[in-house]
């Protein structure tokens, strides 16, 4: 079978051309994938060849010295057995040299997928996206390679308010968990309250025990959903005039230049740190000015976020539980 740090200052006046931070991360295995841009790569009963390319991801290359920007791997495996799955789905279990290995090819409609875990757990985002119109109706679909995100807004208590909702991502080749993630929408952009405490969010690995999780991913989207709209109150408490030094501080931390200068120009401009919060929190969402800059993934936007978040969050609950100076 052939299957296809600096100063505010500095920051308040910086350009935007620099780039994201090189973040991302793997869901729970190793694994050869074809990320936002598929690799061909053949896989026959008899053999599986997978090719992973270091700049897919600009990862720059390790010792030895003469290695050259981009490194090719092939790896060729037996498949002992075929699983062939819902959604046009098949999962080929692996062996070498005669020799049962940990691993199984994923392919789609003959494309390769990925190389994952044999514990992996393959769910169809169209299982997922199913679940998901059980509980709302999604706005907006976004699909990066063999990633799916899906927008859901919550009911509005009252017009005046912010819209909130929801946010769930699957991937198919081991690259994310599946996640649930509550969002406040600000103009044209999305503030995802990744790891903010109290706030409802799921996030389930593809492991023995997720087909549950996803049997009851309706009721645990509309129970998220509707707790959602009570997540603006979070910005209201962030309706103070911010200090030179809390602007500082988040110019230290691991996030893009342009998220930065975003933050530093608010302050300036209208120097609360809810203002502060929301144009970074932009920022996030956008992407680089730069049209030369590639654009970051949903999953790097998330980790942007979640650094984001642990601070200002933080900072927020100082605040408001520390004792006022007379």
């Amino acid at each position: 079978m052939t299957v296809n740090g600096g100063s505010l200052l500095a920051y308040m006046r910086a350009g935007e051309s620099s780039g994201e931070a090189g973040k991302g991360e793997r869901e729970e295995t190793p694994a050869i994938h074809a990320d936002l841009a598929p690799t061909s790569t053949t896989i026959t009963r008899a053999t599986a060849t997978a090719t992973n390319t270091a700049a897919v991801e600009n990862r720059t290359p390790t010792p030895p010295h003469t290695a050259t920007p981009t490194q090719t791997l092939t790896v060729s495996y037996d498949v002992e057995y075929t699983v062939e799955r819902e959604h046009g789905y098949a999962e080929h279990y692996l062996t070498y040299n005669g020799e049962r290995v940990p691993y199984k090819g994923i392919t789609k409609d003959g494309r390769f997928v990925a190389i994952v875990s044999r514990r992996y757990v393959l769910i169809p985002s169209e299982d997922v996206e199913a679940a998901i119109r059980e509980a709302g109706q999604p706005t907006i679909i976004i699909r990066e390679g063999w990633r799916t995100y899906w927008v859901i807004p919550a009911p509005k208590l009252d017009d005046r308010d912010p819209e909130c909702g929801v946010l769930v991502g699957n991937s198919v080749d081991g690259s994310q968990a599946l996640r649930v993630y509550t969002y406040i929408k600000l103009g044209d952009a999305y503030a995802v309250l990744k790891g903010v405490h109290k706030v409802n969010e799921l996030e389930a690995r593809h492991l023995e025990g997720i087909k549950r999780t996803v049997g009851e991913l309706n009721i645990i989207i509309c129970k998220i959903l509707g707790n959602a709209s009570q997540n603006g109150y979070y910005l209201a408490q962030m309706d103070y005039r911010a200090e030179a030094g809390e602007v500082e501080d988040i110019l230290k931390l691991d996030l893009p230049d342009y998220v930065k200068s975003a933050a530093a120009n608010a302050y300036r401009t209208m120097g609360t740190l809810r203002a502060v919060y929301e144009e970074a929190a932009k920022a996030i969402w956008r992407g680089s000015p730069n049209p030369h800059q590639k654009k970051p993934t949903i999953l790097t936007k998330l980790e942007h976020y979640t650094t984001l978040n642990n601070y200002i969050f933080t900072l927020t609950w100082y605040r408001q539980h520390t004792p006022k100076q007379k």
